[in-house]
């Protein structure tokens, strides 16, 4: 499942500092936060910002499988949820094609939810 993700405001700079393609900028982005800096990244002087996001292209190719199987569950998971939404909104408008429609939709996401995060215990166990 491939699904696009939002910029975030320091995608530039990590891309600058590691070269990294945009798939990979929201992984080391949450590496920087949760592995490299233990804390939001707004009171990093630019250069710690650069040599912490080097620092988090190493640790993301390391052990690369298990941060994609990471993003893709929690990204399935954001589609679920959202998906949960609009059949709430759908079944508030009483419009049975719209309700069909979002009903299907919730289906596909929590199937694809699934193998998400089947796929990403597995990498728990295998990484």
């Amino acid at each position: 499942m491939q699904t696009k993700t939002r910029r975030s405001a320091y995608a530039d700079l990590i891309a600058e500092a590691t070269g990294a393609p945009e798939k990979d900028l929201p992984a080391l982005e949450v590496i920087m936060r949760n592995e490299v800096f233990h804390s939001t990244l707004d009171w990093q002087s630019r250069k710690e910002f650069m040599a912490g996001a080097r620092k988090a292209m190493k640790i993301f190719l390391g052990n690369r499988s298990l941060y994609e199987a990471e993003l893709a569950f929690h990204q399935a998971r954001f589609l679920w949820m959202n998906a949960e939404d609009i059949l709430a909104s759908a079944e508030a408008s009483n419009d049975p094609a719209a309700i069909r429609i979002a009903a299907e939709a919730l289906a596909k996401a929590k199937s694809e939810e699934a193998a998400a995060r089947t796929a990403f215990e597995a990498c728990l166990n295998d990484c």
